[in-house]
């Protein structure tokens, strides 16, 4: 089974607009054009069994219609091989955010992103500490680590990813770019015995096949999750990536990673 579980899809009139501010943000190509059509040709190319879709509201005000957006427009089946995984949206300051949870969870969605830095939340708020209790039994939820300024101030780093974690361990936490963009080592120090997945997205490409079996070895094979960061890389680009990067892996390490460890943590065995 291959399952990505990291990609951004954009609405096909502000994909352009999207694609074009992680290009400035990130100072990094980004080639894809970040559509839903242009992702799941690709990855039925690479026969994937399965991807994760998300986008994230960047305002309170902007919840509802992503959220209606994935709900009402995204399907959970393209033909009859690709499986769509969506995943909603949460914003800290939406005064109505237990009832678009409640909209997510009647809807069968499996899981929450959340950009601390795009959306201005810091993951220390305690103003979160509601929602993370409230998704605890019925969402995943998939938080982006790290930035390109580094530095313990930011809003989300792996200390601060830690501390959720043991503060909600029934809570399941995916932390994002092999838990922390940048902060690879950090992530080693503070992730290694603490109850968290993690995903290889935007993390392959720059890190050395060193630095990748510290992290194999700090995380293990069953906490890691294959994940692309469409529109910036492709599902089976990742893949060949990680390959790369990580020649030792066997079989079972492979067949866990690529889809089974994403299968187990999103219920996708049903």
């Amino acid at each position: 089974m291959l399952i990505d579980v990291h990609t951004h899809i954009f609405a096909d009139k502000i994909a352009a607009k999207a694609t074009e501010f992680l290009t400035e943000y990130y100072s990094i190509s980004v080639p894809y054009k970040g559509t839903l059509t242009e992702l799941a040709q690709i990855a039925i190319k690479d026969q994937f069994d399965a991807i994760v879709c998300f986008n994230a509201a960047t305002k309170p005000t902007q919840v509802k219609k992503a959220n209606d957006w994935i709900i009402k427009h995204i399907p959970s089946q393209i033909d009859e091989m690709l499986k769509i995984v969506r995943f909603g949206c949460y914003h800290v300051g939406d005064k109505n955010w237990k009832n678009e949870i409640d909209r997510l969870r009647s809807a069968g969605i499996k899981g929450i992103k959340i950009h601390p830095e795009f959306q201005n939340i810091d993951l220390s708020d305690e103003r979160l500490y509601p929602f993370f209790e409230e998704i605890r039994d019925d969402f995943v939820v998939l938080v982006h680590v790290g930035d390109p300024v580094i530095s313990q101030d930011n809003r989300s780093t792996p200390r601060k990813i830690a501390k959720l974690a043991l503060k909600f361990p029934r809570t399941r936490f995916i932390a994002a770019h092999m838990g922390g963009y940048l902060f690879w080592d950090d992530a080693i120090e503070q992730l290694r015995d603490v109850n968290v997945w993690v995903d290889t997205s935007s993390a392959m490409e720059y890190i050395t096949q060193e630095k990748a079996k510290e992290l194999f070895d700090a995380f293990g094979v069953e906490r890691i999750l294959l994940g692309s960061d469409y529109p910036m890389q492709t599902p089976g680009g990742a893949m060949r990536l990680l390959d790369e990067r990580m020649p030792w892996l066997t079989g079972g390490d492979r067949d866990r990673i690529f889809g089974n460890n994403a299968a187990e943590l999103l219920n996708l065995n049903d």
